[in-house]
């Protein structure tokens, strides 16, 4: 029998499953070169921006989220939050039923 490598039995069988990383470059790219596209909300916490950049990044139309003590003022607010609505995913749910 012939033994491999954990790496290479990886590579073998999700290389395709990952493809959509590729993707990350790009957003990446995005968000260090044209911040006036991704500026966050002020007051949005420093740690938290990322995430925000990300959503504006791929035109989100929501961002779901259980982080109420940074995103919690401003939930439900697309006009300050251009035009992304920030829900917790009970939010989101309730509003799909």
């Amino acid at each position: 029998m012939h033994w491999r490598k954990p790496a290479e039995i990886w590579s073998k069988n999700f290389r395709t499953r990952w493809t959509p990383l590729k993707h990350f470059g790009a957003v990446s790219t995005l968000l260090n070169t044209d911040p006036t596209l991704t500026s966050p909300p002020k007051g949005l916490a420093q740690k938290d921006q990322p995430i925000f950049q990300a959503a504006m990044a791929c035109q989100a139309s929501h961002l779901l989220t259980g982080d109420l003590k940074d995103f919690g003022p401003f939930m439900n607010q697309p006009g300050n939050t251009f035009g992304i609505c920030i829900q917790t995913v009970a939010e989101f749910l309730n509003f799909l039923v």
